[in-house]
């Protein structure tokens, strides 16, 4: 109980600063998500373009470069989303060292980290291109579906773990990366040694926050499945108007995640900010 006083402290200083800064922390980080998500919804319009100028032409040789435009377009979309996201953890840490963080400065400084941050994530996320490729292949071909199946499962099961796994140990790498602007290894070492030495303590503070997150997650679940049974309500009873329900429909849902996603970070981001701070006091006493 003594190890884990640690993690009920910082859920006590998480909960007294919002109370006392909670609703300016929201406010300014539901212009940060907001920015992260329009920017996001910009560079997919600007991916499909190029679908509407084939008008309809599907040949290999006519659709291979656009499709790579707009393949390259989203990547481009994720990553500039990602880099607004980071500055997120530079306001929050403003708000505790009693300083602003202006965005413009934070975007242009969060650049090449969150670059580097990018490659190793793709890096990671390299086996499930590999795996997937070579399900698709094997089942094209003459291998038996059933033994290509149960194999693609297993493995996929097994690369599954060792990604949470990974996930829990460079967990605070991202706040090492941005705050504390170490390098890409070093802040993935240093993240690895704070879970490492903390371990319990880790544990029960994702265990309790995760639980948290999945009464937060709720609302928005019954709003998106209240909106389904809307839309199949109206497409039946109006069907002329079913395309402007939809329409409308998902420009709600759309404004109830970036409010979710705002409201998630001014709860969590805190949390794992004193959280970190505290390990990171710890492991440096």
């Amino acid at each position: 109980m003594v190890r884990l006083r640690m993690v009920i402290d910082c859920f006590m200083e998480a909960w007294e600063f919002l109370k006392t800064s909670g609703q300016a922390a929201f406010i300014k980080l539901l212009k940060i998500t907001t920015l992260s998500y329009l920017v996001a919804v910009l560079f997919i319009l600007t991916a499909l373009i190029p679908f509407f100028v084939l008008d309809g032409r599907t040949d290999i040789s006519t659709i291979i470069i656009p499709l790579l435009f707009s393949i390259g377009v989203i990547f481009l979309g994720i990553f500039f989303s990602s880099v607004v996201s980071s500055i997120s953890l530079n306001v929050i840490d403003g708000m505790f060292q009693k300083r602003e963080a202006s965005i413009k400065t934070k975007f242009m400084g969060n650049l090449i980290p969150m670059l580097k941050w990018s490659v190793f994530r793709v890096a990671l996320f390299s086996p499930y291109i590999v795996l997937y490729y070579w399900f698709f292949t094997s089942a094209a071909s003459s291998i038996d579906y059933e033994f290509s199946s149960l194999l693609f499962t297993l493995v996929k099961r097994s690369i599954d773990l060792v990604s949470v796994v990974i996930g829990f140990f460079i967990m605070f790498g991202i706040y090492e990366l941005i705050i504390a602007r170490q390098g890409l290894f070093p802040s993935l070492l240093r993240s690895i040694n704070l879970v490492k030495n903390n371990f319990i303590e880790t544990v029960a503070f994702v265990i309790i926050k995760g639980i948290i997150n999945s009464l937060l997650v709720i609302p928005l679940i019954i709003l998106f499945l209240l909106y389904v049974f809307l839309l199949i309500a109206s497409a039946s009873s109006i069907p002329n108007a079913a395309l402007l329900i939809a329409a409308v429909g998902v420009l709600l849902l759309f404004v109830s995640l970036i409010f979710f996603s705002a409201l998630s970070a001014t709860i969590f981001i805190p949390l794992e900010y004193i959280y970190w701070k505290k390990i990171r006091e710890k492991n440096t006493n």
